[in-house]
């Protein structure tokens, strides 16, 4: 399950300063994708189903350019939304009782693009969280709602083998 907004505004205020812009924001995206990392499908999956594309995201926030108002904001969710579609999805994490053949999610697709149905809904709700955001657990609350958002399509076996997609919110 996902902790608590303050638990990711914690990990954030302890992160070290660092002269180095890419040393920062890979230890920040580091913290960001840990966080994520507790997501779950449903109150009978456990954690570990979605691992945010680190990489991309670092990447796209190394491109970001200093500014001093809120522009900012679409960058940063453009970047969290690269590393939401390509991120990894890790079948075998949520259980199903119509899934008598598989028990938990077996087929279930492992790319964030095909299995999160709604990465629109989450980059909106965290751009709409951040406008509003000034400190850093509203800056956490805005990535904990966003998540909260996620809606995979796990996919597990039913009889004879028949695959049964399932929406599955976030928890």
């Amino acid at each position: 399950m996902l902790p608590p907004a303050q638990t990711l505004a914690n990990e954030i205020l302890a992160l070290p300063a660092s002269p180095i812009p890419l040393t920062g924001i890979t230890a920040f995206v580091g913290v960001i994708t840990s966080y994520m990392a507790n997501v779950q499908g449903g109150p009978t999956g456990l954690p570990g189903i979605f691992t945010l594309n680190s990489a991309l995201v670092i990447a796209a926030m190394t491109a970001m350019k200093p500014v001093t108002d809120n522009s900012w904001i679409s960058s940063f969710a453009d970047a969290m939304e690269d590393g939401i579609v390509a991120a990894i999805i890790t079948p075998g994490t949520v259980t199903e009782p119509v899934w008598v053949t598989s028990v938990t999610d077996v087929s279930t697709l492992p790319l964030g693009a095909s299995t999160i149905t709604t990465i629109a809904a989450a980059k909106a709700k965290l751009i709409s969280d951040l406008n509003t955001a000034s400190t850093t657990l509203q800056f956490a609350q805005s990535i904990y709602d966003a998540t909260l958002e996620f809606t995979f399509t796990c996919i597990g076996l039913g009889p004879l083998s028949v695959p049964i997609p399932l929406p599955i919110s976030a928890e």
